[in-house]
């Protein structure tokens, strides 16, 4: 993909089709197990924006430098869970100068959310995607989001788990992403940077919620 338009036009013809209808199209098979079936809005994002599965450190759209994520919405079009971002380490983040500078930072810069509404949490069948839309941070935001990195850093620094494990942060958090993590040591764990909902909140009501951002708006030159 080497614009924005490209990928209005492979997204916006299947906006509103039930995944059922789409993932023959696609050659995608959900899987049985209701913890796996959590990724089938991500699988059918990537096959529709041809996105390479690897782990090469580049954004999804590299002609864009653009990340690529879904935001899985219940029936009151409101995110229902944290978001993903990129792996932790340990040692990387303890080397990273500056939140500017960091892994998360990297993927944060220039996302493109694309909203699945999931009418049934467990069963991909009738998730459909919404139209996507492009987040770049506000300088309001990117502050809570530095302070919340400098928070981690500091416990990274440390090797202090009972910080780094204890989802410190108001928009930015650490969390596992082991399918199972019972009875692992936290240094043993699969740890992640995950983005809170309370952020992916925001971002539906800058530009899923027009009414809700508006009104918004309006109370707060009230207050001035």
């Amino acid at each position: 993909m080497n614009s924005y338009n490209e990928v209005r036009q492979a997204l916006d013809p299947v906006v509103g089709v039930p995944f059922k209808e789409l993932a023959p199209t696609l050659g995608i098979v959900f899987p049985k197990e209701a913890k796996r079936r959590k990724a089938a809005g991500g699988d059918v994002v990537e096959a529709l924006l041809e996105i390479a599965k690897n782990s090469i450190p580049k954004p999804d759209l590299v002609s864009l430098g653009t990340e690529v994520k879904t935001i899985s919405l219940n029936t009151l079009s409101r995110p229902r869970e944290r978001t993903k971002i990129a792996a932790f380490n340990l040692a990387a983040t303890k080397a990273e100068r500056s939140f500017y500078k960091s892994a998360p930072f990297k993927k944060l810069r220039s996302l493109l959310f694309v909203p699945i509404m999931k009418i049934n949490n467990s069963t991909p069948d009738y998730w459909y995607l919404r139209p996507p839309l492009l987040w770049l941070p506000t300088l309001d935001q990117l502050a809570v989001l530095e302070a919340d990195y400098d928070l981690i850093h500091d416990a990274a620094q440390r090797a202090d788990w009972s910080r780094l494990a204890g989802r410190q942060g108001r928009y930015l958090i650490l969390n596992t992403s082991d399918s199972k993590t019972a009875g692992k040591p936290e240094p043993e764990k699969r740890w992640a940077w995950w983005l809170t909902k309370p952020l992916t909140q925001e971002v539906c009501r800058q530009n899923l919620w027009p009414k809700d951002a508006m009104e918004a708006r309006r109370d707060d030159r009230g207050r001035e």
